[in-house]
């Protein structure tokens, strides 16, 4: 089952069309489905002004995916995105870590490489140290 936004992500999301908010919601769906253990958190930058980071320690610097909307579309972002196989060459970005997929549609998001590619990353995704008590 796929919780609610927040309140904090309604409030965000509020201020953008609602074609993108329902693509936003869409992948937070996906990523959900496909990374339940992941810890969501919600966050904006002087450019988007609603984002999510998913990551599995609760840690910002840790994010293995996050979704940063924008008011003509929506950035399905992974932040080890260079080392996560791309033979097609779709993912974005030139940088040494970073690569993205740039989101316009509820038709974008339903495409089955965005389902792979969150996998790929989910698998590679750093996760807490297992707490062994003596």
């Amino acid at each position: 089952m796929i919780p609610p936004l927040l309140p904090e992500h309604q409030l965000r999301l509020a201020a953008l069309p609602a074609a993108i908010t329902a693509v936003v919601v869409l992948l937070r769906s996906i990523i959900i489905e496909e990374a339940p253990a992941a810890a969501e958190l919600v966050y904006s930058t002087t450019s988007a002004p609603a984002a999510t980071g998913y990551t599995f320690t609760g840690f910002a610097y840790d994010y293995f995916v996050h979704i940063a909307a924008y008011p003509t579309h929506v950035h399905l972002g992974f932040n080890k995105g260079a080392a996560i196989p791309d033979p097609g060459r779709i993912l974005r970005g030139d940088g040494m870590h970073m690569r993205h997929l740039r989101i316009s549609s509820l038709n974008d998001a339903e495409r089955p490489l965005v389902r792979r590619f969150i996998q790929e990353a989910a698998s590679r995704a750093k996760r807490p140290i297992p707490f062994a008590p003596k």
